[in-house]
């Protein structure tokens, strides 16, 4: 019962958290419940599109589609992903940037590396992953009393 209080307590912020943070450099934002260690928890989702891609004379060009996941792991801590989509007509592109406070050892990185290439080509895309570990390097999207991290 609490935690579908909270998840639609959350569900129904959404509508102001959205207009605020969209006034600020046209990021959408959209908290997504998580089911972590038998919990809900909220994790953020913030994107945003290539404005020279919609605002320019050229509406045939694909938008460019930049999302960041801000999440909390019982484990890791705080987790950003951090992605950039780049459709195109034979071989649209996503890259991935896994941000965490604490290093990822090297095989971690590179089985996490491989079975995303591997994903990716799967689907008919490619894309790289990489990996960054210091707090300053996390994006901020929203102001301090917005962001959830």
């Amino acid at each position: 019962g609490d935690a579908l209080d909270r998840l639609s307590r959350d569900m129904n912020e959404v509508e102001k958290l959205d207009s605020a943070v969209k006034a600020a450099d046209d990021w959408h934002t959209l908290p997504l419940p998580m089911v972590a260690g038998g919990d809900i928890q909220r994790m953020m989702l913030y994107y945003r599109h290539d404005r020279g891609a919609q605002d320019g004379a050229d509406n045939d060009k694909p938008r460019i589609t930049r999302f960041i996941f801000d999440m909390s792991l019982t484990r890791m801590g705080a987790v950003q992903l951090d992605g950039l989509h780049r459709p195109a007509a034979k071989d649209s592109k996503l890259d991935l940037i896994v941000r965490t406070h604490a290093a990822l050892s090297p095989d971690m990185q590179q089985s996490m590396r491989r079975a995303y290439v591997r994903a990716l080509e799967q689907a008919g895309h490619s894309g790289e992953m990489s990996f960054q570990n210091r707090p300053e390097q996390f994006v901020k999207v929203a102001d301090s009393n917005q962001r959830i991290s």
